[in-house]
C-alpha cells in the first residue's frame, strides 16, 4: 500500500488539485514556502494551500535553505516559521527542510561550496542547527531531504548521527531525479538508500521533473508514503515532541513584500534544478 502525493513551488503555476486528487489520486501535497533568506515568500503559497486543502489532501511546508558561513540558520527557519506554521497543528505534515543547495561540487557554469565559502563541517553545523530550531518552533521533527550525493560530500566532516532521529524524504527515481513515469511497487522496488537510514525512507521523492506531469501539462515532482492514508496520519502525528514554541505569529513586513524578490538567486535556483539531472549519486 502507498499515499501519493506531490511536492509544488510557483513554477508548476496554477494547479489544478481537484484534478490531481481525482485523476491521480493524489492524497497530500508539500508546498514551497521560503528560499533561503529571500524577501518573500513563494508567490503561489497560500493558493497552493487553499486548493490542496479544498480538494481534501494533507497539507505541509517546505523550506529551501542557504546554509551560507554569513547566514544564521535559526534566523532562516524562524522566518519560515513565521511565513508557513503548517506543520505545527495536528493533522499537517511535518515541515520540511531541503537540504541540496549549493552544489558541493562546482561545475556546468554552477559554483560550489568552496566557491560560497563552505565546508562539509559547515554545512552539516548549519543543518543541524536547523532541524533543531524547526522542532522548537513547530513542536514535530521535520521531514529531512537530501541526495546521496549531497550526503556523501556532507558526511566527508563526520559527526552525522543527530540527523537519524528526522525522518528522511529522499529523491531520486529512475535516471536520477527524472522519473520516467511509473508508480513505484515498493513491495518490489527500492529507493535510493543513504546507508543511516537505509530502507527506512518516510516519504519517495520517485518522479521530479520526469515522466510524470500536473493536469496542465507541467512537470511536477511525485511522491509516495509507504502504508496507507491511515498510517500516514500516525506518520504525522508521530513526529511530534511537545507543544510548539510560542512563536510570534505576525509577518515579517519583508515577507508580507512578495513582489520584493532576489530575482538573481531565483534564477540561479531554478537552473540548478534543471542542472540535478545531470548529476550522480
Amino acid at each position: 500500500m502507498i499515499v501519493r502525493g506531490v511536492d509544488v513551488a510557483e513554477f508548476q503555476g496554477v494547479v489544478d488539485w481537484k484534478a490531481l486528487f481525482e485523476k491521480e489520486a493524489c492524497r497530500f501535497a508539500i508546498l514551497r514556502c521560503k528560499v533561503g533568506n529571500n524577501p518573500g515568500i513563494d508567490k503561489q503559497f497560500h493558493k497552493n494551500i487553499q486548493g490542496a486543502r479544498d480538494a481534501g489532501m494533507k497539507v505541509g511546508a517546505y523550506h529551501f535553505p542557504f546554509p551560507l558561513p554569513k547566514l544564521d540558520p535559526k534566523k532562516e527557519v524562524e522566518s519560515f516559521a513565521a511565513s508557513s506554521m503548517l506543520g505545527s497543528e495536528p493533522g499537517d505534515i511535518p515541515p520540511a527542510f531541503d537540504l541540496e543547495w549549493p552544489p558541493p561540487v562546482a561545475g556546468n557554469g554552477k559554483k560550489g561550496w568552496k566557491e560560497g565559502g563552505c565546508s562539509a563541517a559547515q554545512v552539516r553545523d548549519h543543518a543541524l542547527i536547523a532541524l533543531e530550531r524547526m522542532t522548537e518552533l513547530f513542536g514535530c521533527r521535520p521531514l529531512f531531504y537530501t541526495y546521496p550525493y549531497f550526503w556523501k560530500a556532507m558526511a566527508e566532516a563526520g559527526g552525522m548521527d543527530d540527523f537519524r532521529k528526522y525522518p528522511l524524504w529522499i529523491p531520486g527515481g529512475k535516471d536520477y531525479v527524472n522519473g520516467d513515469g511509473h508508480i513505484p511497487d515498493v513491495s518490489k522496488e527500492k529507493a535510493p538508500q543513504i546507508s543511516l537510514w537505509g530502507d527506512d525512507w518516510s516519504i519517495w521523492q520517485h518522479d521530479g521533473d520526469g515522466g510524470r506531469r500536473m493536469p496542465n501539462g507541467v512537470d511536477s515532482d511525485f511522491n509516495v508514503f509507504r502504508g496507507t492514508e491511515e498510517d500516514f496520519a500516525a506518520f504525522c502525528d508521530s513526529t511530534r515532541v511537545g507543544p510548539p514554541e510560542e512563536v510570534d505569529q505576525t509577518v515579517p513586513p519583508s515577507v508580507m513584500l512578495q513582489e520584493a524578490r532576489d530575482l538573481i538567486v531565483e534564477d540561479l535556483i531554478e537552473e540548478y534544478r534543471k542542472d540535478r539531472a545531470n548529476r550522480v549519486f
